[in-house]
């Protein structure tokens, strides 16, 4: 599916050990969950259909639901790292804005200063220190 709004406002959504969905957009996904989700289920197909009992089989069918359990996680931490997203964002606008008005306070502050240093480099003939004979 293109957007997670067509998939119950989710990215991954698990229907079945053999069923998932995916909301995926080439435009900023990465096609890593993709590739993780089809491993997944290529994994459960290949366990499906062996029909002899072994350690190996069982032990890779638990790992598989445990897999399967982890999945939907993957969208808590997308959703996080969005929010982490649009929250650095946000600070760096703040923070531009914050760099801006500082520049703009001293730049003023050394224009006040440059306009005191002419004034006190004039000397006064009336003032006693002036160095004035």
């Amino acid at each position: 599916m293109p957007t997670s709004a067509q998939n119950h406002s989710q990215t991954i959504r698990v229907i079945g050990p053999r069923r998932i969905v995916i909301a995926i957009s080439d435009d900023h996904d990465s096609t890593e969950l993709l590739r993780s989700v089809c491993i997944l289920l290529r994994s459960q197909a290949l366990a499906s259909i062996r029909t002899e009992s072994s350690d190996g089989l069982a032990t890779a069918r638990e790992r598989l639901a445990e897999a399967l359990e982890l999945l939907p996680k993957i969208e808590a931490i997308r959703k996080s790292a969005g929010t982490i997203r649009t929250s650095a964002s946000h600070i760096d606008v703040a923070s531009d804005s914050l760099r801006t008005a500082l520049n703009r306070l001293l730049t003023q502050a050394q224009t006040a200063l440059s306009v005191t240093d002419v004034a006190v480099e004039e000397p006064s003939s009336e003032h006693p220190m002036c160095g004035v004979a």
